[in-house]
């Protein structure tokens, strides 16, 4: 086979599976009726609102509505909320995206260092990892977010040190949109960002890494400005202090260095990880230097006090190139069995994930979890027709609406994100505010 014709396969391979979990979600959607919980509703009445700023005019409010959440998915999301006013359409479409362009994405980064079957093992496996899949279903920053950053750091590497001009602008383009994902985008890409600097030898480099640095503050500050000093007192917070309040582990106690460890099969698959184990031997005896600092902000998530598996989610390409160079690495008569069974691990992931077929499986004896089932729900929430009728009695006047629960699928956040879809002179508070 041509190697044309070998990358034309490779494509057509990583463009199903993305066109499978595509049609499974869907399915998963169309059955679905939970309303969204918590930050999934939170960030679908920003699209709804940001979609509603940007048909006004009214910039200074798409840019202001969030002190933590910035607007480019939201907002992505608001566009589509014009011709699809759905909960199961106009969020999932832009994830579902996003995800493809992970997927793709990483096979280009794999395809570096692996072969290209190594290149396809990357991208399943980022693809069909069971956390993603799970994630895919909810409209949360984080796919978007993990995306971002592997995106960056392909281009990253097309810049060959910042002495391409063109690269180097579009380095400046996907950072300062990678830094409106989500503010952490910064600590996935800086040692990467380094390494490239650390490149720059003519003056011409030097000269278009000030030209990307430029891109990147003309898009980012806008949004960044105003909340320059609040961002890094925020991340403190949620890295410590709240995590305290939760009753977490101390950062460094044993439980909670060993957590991410403990959980990275429920996160990438058991088979992935093996596979990444094989390959950070390779990576390490090679020197792939650019593949470790893909991997090194993994340290300071170790060192925060509040570790969550989605915080480590933007890595998961990196430990995918990785498993594809070990995938390369191996012997060929033992390949074509290996890729059989990451497609076999990749379908039982999906399907335990979205369906609970199988139920959630698990580690013998040690009972570590390695799917978290999410199976989809006919049961009808009211959210809605509540609404309706506190509104109608209403009579056109605003309403204080209080909602006691805080459960996931009846709290303050789903009941207001359905008021201001369907536009309802309602206002909310908890019961337990004391602010009206």
């Amino acid at each position: 086979m041509t190697p044309v014709r070998s990358r034309r396969w490779e494509w057509a391979v990583v463009g199903a599976v993305w066109f499978v979990l595509v049609g499974v979600t869907a399915m998963w959607l169309a059955i679905d009726r939970h309303p969204p919980e918590w930050d999934y509703a939170n960030h679908l009445e920003r699209a709804v609102l940001c979609w509603r700023g940007l048909v006004t005019g009214d910039v200074a409010a798409v840019l202001g509505r969030s002190s933590f959440y910035p607007p480019l998915v939201p907002c992505l999301a608001g566009l589509l909320f014009r011709v699809m006013p759905s909960d199961a359409a106009f969020g999932q479409i832009v994830i579902l995206a996003f995800l493809g362009l992970a997927m793709a994405a990483t096979y280009v980064l794999a395809r570096r260092w692996a072969s290209g079957g190594g290149a396809v093992v990357a991208a399943v496996l980022v693809g069909t990892a069971p956390l993603v899949v799970q994630l895919t279903l909810r409209f949360q920053l984080d796919v978007p977010l993990m995306a971002m950053v592997v995106v960056a750091l392909e281009t990253l590497l097309r810049t060959q040190g910042f002495k391409r001009a063109g690269w180097s602008l579009a380095v400046g383009i996907i950072v300062g949109l990678g830094l409106l994902t989500k503010p952490p985008f910064v600590i996935y890409v800086a040692p990467a960002i380094i390494l490239s600097v650390l490149a720059v030898r003519t003056r011409d480099a030097v000269w278009n890494t000030m030209a990307a640095t430029l891109v990147t503050l003309i898009i980012a500050v806008p949004w960044y400005g105003p909340r320059i000093l609040g961002i890094p007192m925020q991340v403190q917070s949620r890295s410590f202090k709240q995590a305290a309040e939760s009753g977490l582990p101390d950062a460094l106690s044993a439980a909670s260095l060993a957590y991410y460890p403990l959980n990275f099969a429920a996160q990438f698959g058991v088979v992935g990880v093996a596979m990444f184990m094989v390959g950070l031997v390779v990576v390490l005896g090679r020197g792939y230097w650019y593949v470790l600092a893909g991997l090194a902000p993994l340290v300071a998530f170790f060192l925060i006090q509040n570790k969550q598996l989605r915080y480590t989610l933007p890595l998961l390409p990196l430990a995918a190139v990785a498993a594809g160079i070990g995938f390369s690495a191996l012997p060929r008569s033992v390949r074509a069995f290996t890729g059989a069974l990451v497609a076999v691990a990749a379908a039982v992931q999906v399907s335990s994930t979205l369906f609970a077929v199988p139920p959630a499986l698990s580690v013998p004896l040690v009972g570590i979890r390695l799917t978290e089932p999410s199976p989809p729900s006919r049961a009808a929430w009211q959210q809605r027709p509540i609404l309706s009728l506190i509104a109608r009695d209403a009579s056109g006047r605003d309403a204080m609406v209080s909602v006691p629960p805080n459960s996931a699928w009846f709290s303050i956040a789903n009941f207001r994100y359905y008021a201001v879809r369907d536009d309802l002179p309602l206002r909310f508070m908890r019961a337990w505010d004391d602010d009206r």
